[in-house]
């Protein structure tokens, strides 16, 4: 089966309605955007495996709620930096955002929605999401060390700095993934589609959904300073795979 996961704020948005619009007849796409998507498909009995794509916001290794042997994944990177920051905006715009409230009422910057932890997605959320694991005994340390950090640290997310990660990342990457995009070249990714897919060559248009039309600050350097600090290792994997796309 295929697996394209969208990494918050790396053009999901586009490339999702791209997709959703092929032929049924050609792929069949299941969205993941949450935790009763993945319970109910799981328990579901996927049929038409070979025409099937599951798409949205989840981590490596969800093909194993399947008993997939053979997945193909497919995902696309963005320069951490811009990411977090454009991921701060996102949240700053859109009132259905979980974090408006809070970013509003206590009028946080962008250095200060990444240093108070408050969400996984400002602390290297590529690598975290491509070193995941959805065994029992992964997911049960996941939240002893979660909890333990909120306990101790006084911070909602536990942040994640272990050199180990980009290795099993790039392994992942290299046994599992069939591409490996970049924000920067989405037509390369809808090209990939096309062949992934089986759909005739320029036949997949990817629009442009929820970009920003207005001015953006620019990044500071003490902001720019402080995501680099929270996303070494996102900064690290991101410059090793653009090398090996050259």
């Amino acid at each position: 089966m295929k697996y394209f996961i969208h990494i918050p704020k790396t053009a999901g948005t586009s490339l999702r309605a791209a997709v959703c619009n092929i032929d049924q007849r050609k792929l069949i796409v299941d969205l993941i955007y949450s935790g009763d998507d993945v319970s109910r498909l799981s328990k579901s009995n996927i049929l038409n495996r070979d025409s099937r794509l599951l798409f949205g916001h989840f981590s490596f290794g969800i093909h194993a709620l399947f008993s997939d042997p053979s997945p193909q994944y497919a995902t696309v990177m963005r320069e951490p930096v811009e990411r977090v920051a454009s991921l701060y905006r996102h949240h700053c715009r859109f009132t259905s955002s979980p974090f408006y409230s809070l970013l509003k009422k206590e009028c946080l910057s962008l250095s200060d929605f990444v240093e108070a932890c408050i969400t996984p997605e400002t602390n290297n959320e590529m690598v975290r999401t491509l070193t995941a694991s959805y065994g029992r005994l992964p997911l049960l340390s996941d939240k002893l060390s979660n909890r333990w950090w909120r306990m101790t640290r006084g911070v909602p997310t536990r942040q994640i700095s272990e050199k180990f990660r980009i290795r099993r990342a790039i392994n992942n990457i290299e046994n599992h993934f069939s591409h490996v995009g970049f924000t920067s070249d989405v037509s390369s990714t809808s090209r990939f589609f096309e062949g992934w897919f089986g759909c005739d060559s320029g036949t997949i248009i990817v629009p442009h959904e929820n970009g920003f039309q207005g001015v953006r600050d620019e990044i500071s350097s003490t902001e720019r300073r402080v995501i680099e600090n929270a996303n070494q290792l996102d900064l690290e994997l991101y410059e090793k795979m653009r090398v090996r796309a050259k």
